[in-house]
């Protein structure tokens, strides 16, 4: 009895040993797991719209839908005749920003609400460290703006605040109507039109509980600039006497004494109303959603649950997300729809047949594509960092916001349309007003694949982690097949070290060329010009190492491994940048191999299909991102510094991991294939 306990006490647990086989039997055939790794996840990437949920309310408190609209054709009248007020006043006006002014303070007065008029100026775009740290920039006027090294009026935000009758004055509802006082069209002025409208209901509302902040966004300098420097000011207030000089107008907006910024409560949620004209001669109006802020970051779901809701049920108008139009006219797209179509039906015959009480519900082939079209639109918009409108300044603050835009081609004598867009807004505005507290309950992680419909990051996760999992796998595959000498793993970090010092100065080189060289082509072509006279060295690096066969195993087992780190901690950061990059480096660190070895293993009689097929691969999956950088340097040579400016401009993650993830693997892969 001692001796067996005695051997019991040694043994080392089952499930130890279980998942030591395991994880010795994937990387025996770490080939073939890749292989299905990759296929599973470039399949499940597919199949995200057929699982895509049906969006849902998930704050109680919202209580969508449950009261009737007051907005009606009165109203709606009423901003008919207020957007031909301002069109007339701006028409036979000799100084239209003052009389605009002295009008829209008269027309908030009436309302009985707390007006005033914030001046600004557009940040100036410079690389700065501190800049690309932090989105938060400068925002202060004086009497001229400096744009581009001439001076400019500045803009101008009209704010007029309606305090709750039922509430305390400690929360806020922002709605905000931008428009170009210099170039007012018609949809503009039937936007503000109908803001004033709403807020004279909103005057009149008994139910109100939350204070109402309507600001007219001065779209001069862009509509994002107008809300992110009001917002700027509002919870970053200034202290000091002197910094108030000049900053606000008053009503006549030559009055030189300061009118201090006034403030309701906490904002609770902000709503961008936008009015535009659609292209085309059909006269069908549809309303779209617009919610991505900078670097993906995305409102509560809840927001969009609730507009969509509220559309689909009371309203009855058609609600659509951005796509990409051309994905469209893919017939091969369409064959994957119908294939999913088939197969989504004969699933949900067997589901009805077993459960007699489920839906018998598929994706037909036509929702397939469109799902796919918003999907891309969406991760695109996600991985470039750029907000896709002036709702973006409220995430920088933490606070939900989206973008309604009403697309029409007659919204001069589409009444019933402006009606229901009206009660929309009306019915929106009192289910924020029921909440108690933040948005919290719903995703804040999501991609929406239509206006019902979303992916939760539960799902999305799986196509990356299946396509991030061939790194380690493949890491630990190399280092148990070779037996590397202790020069080669020295030689393999030391270039790491060289190509990562080399990425970082690469990303911090803009920031010094733009304050030596004033010309766009000039910053580009030295910048060029300084990168590649650094990474020559590292491409001249040669030693005894290459008499083996096997002298790049360390340094693609070390390339794999921080390319699969880099990229899990990238995915918490912004998943769209991180799957792009897993599609791309994926096959490229697996198929990164020496020239004269993938050579020599196409015409080895011993040499497996994988082998082969890995030798006629390799060279046009290491090269390839060589040829696309080489493609856009040539044709979009102009615009190229100007984008690298707006993605500094807005502290982008596709900029950090464009030099700190995707270019060191790039030259790593490059430096194992040309050695």
């Amino acid at each position: 009895m001692g001796a067996d306990g005695e051997k019991d006490r040694q043994a080392p647990p089952l499930k130890g040993r279980l998942l030591a086989r395991l994880a010795v039997l994937i990387v025996r055939h770490a080939a073939l797991v890749s292989f299905v790794c990759c296929v599973a996840g470039i399949v499940s990437l597919m199949l995200l719209p057929v699982l895509a949920k049906s969006v849902y309310v998930d704050e109680n408190a919202l209580l969508p839908g449950s009261a009737r609209a007051t907005f009606s054709h009165y109203d709606t009248l009423k901003a008919h005749d207020l957007a031909r007020e301002i069109q007339t006043l701006l028409s036979s006006s000799t100084d239209p920003q003052k009389d605009f002014r002295k009008w829209l303070g008269d027309r908030l007065d009436a309302l009985g609400a707390d007006y005033y008029f914030h001046r600004f100026c557009p940040p100036t775009r410079s690389f700065s460290i501190l800049g690309f740290l932090s989105t938060s920039h400068t925002y202060e006027a004086g009497k001229h703006c400096l744009v581009d090294g001439r001076e400019q009026t500045p803009g101008v935000n009209a704010v007029g605040i309606l305090r709750a009758h039922q509430g305390d004055g400690n929360e806020a509802i922002v709605l905000v109507t931008p428009f170009e006082l210099e170039n007012l069209t018609a949809e503009n002025a039937i936007a503000m039109g109908l803001s004033l409208s709403l807020l004279d209901l909103l005057s009149r509302a008994l139910w109100l509980a939350k204070d109402v902040v309507w600001v007219a966004a001065d779209s001069k300098y862009e509509k994002y600039t107008a809300v992110a420097a009001w917002l700027k000011e509002y919870h970053e207030p200034l202290v000091s006497d002197s910094s108030f000089e000049g900053m606000h107008y008053t009503q006549d907006g030559n009055s030189s004494r300061d009118i201090f910024f006034k403030r309701a409560g906490s904002i609770t949620a902000g709503f961008v109303l936008e009015f535009t004209r659609g292209a085309g001669a059909t006269k069908v109006s549809s309303l779209e959603i617009h919610a991505e802020g900078s670097n993906g970051q995305m409102p509560n779901m809840d927001m969009i649950s609730v507009v969509n809701l509220l559309v689909s049920w009371r309203q009855q108008f058609h609600l659509t997300l951005e796509g990409v139009p051309r994905i469209k006219d893919w017939q091969w797209l369409r064959s994957v729809g119908y294939v999913f179509e088939i197969v989504g039906k004969k699933a949900a015959e067997l589901r009805k047949a077993f459960l007699s009480h489920a839906k018998a519900s598929f994706t037909t082939a036509e929702d397939y594509v469109n799902g796919v079209s918003v999907l891309l639109r969406s991760c695109w918009n996600q991985m470039l960092g750029v907000p896709t409108g002036s709702h973006g300044a409220f995430r920088d603050f933490q606070l939900d916001a989206v973008t309604l835009e009403v697309v029409s081609t007659d919204l001069e004598h589409n009444m019933d349309f402006l009606t229901n867009f009206g009660r929309l807004i009306e019915g929106v505005l009192r289910s924020v007003n029921n909440l108690l507290e933040k948005f919290h309950q719903s995703l804040f992680l999501y991609i929406m694949v239509s206006p019902n419909k979303f992916v939760s990051i539960s799902t999305y996760i799986i196509p990356f982690g299946l396509l991030l999992s061939n790194f380690p796998i493949q890491a630990a595959a190399l280092c148990t097949s070779v037996k590397a000498t202790p020069g080669s793993w020295t030689r393999a970090i030391l270039v790491v070290i060289l190509v990562e010092t080399w990425s970082l100065g690469n990303a911090i080189c803009p920031a010094i060329l733009f304050h030596l060289f004033s010309s766009a082509p000039t910053r580009l072509a030295v910048w060029i010009l300084l990168s590649g006279l650094c990474l020559a060295p590292v491409f001249c690096l040669r030693s005894d190492a290459h008499a083996s066969d096997d002298w790049y195993v360390p340094l693609k087992s070390l390339t794999l491994g921080l390319t699969g780190i880099a990229l899990g901690i990238l995915s918490a950061v912004n998943f769209s940048v991180a799957l792009a990059g897993a599609l791309l480096l994926v096959p490229m660190c697996l198929s990164a191999q020496p020239f004269s070895s993938s050579w020599r293993a196409l015409w080895k009689p011993k040499s497996g299909v994988i082998s082969r097929v890995n030798a006629v691969l390799a060279p046009a999956l290491t090269c390839f991102p060589l040829l696309v950088v080489l493609t856009i340097l040539a044709r979009e040579s102009a615009g190229l510094w100007s984008f690298v400016e707006l993605m500094w401009f807005w502290g982008s993650a596709l900029y950090v991991s464009a030099f700190l993830v995707f270019l060191p693997c790039s030259i790593l892969c490059l430096y194992i294939f040309f050695s």
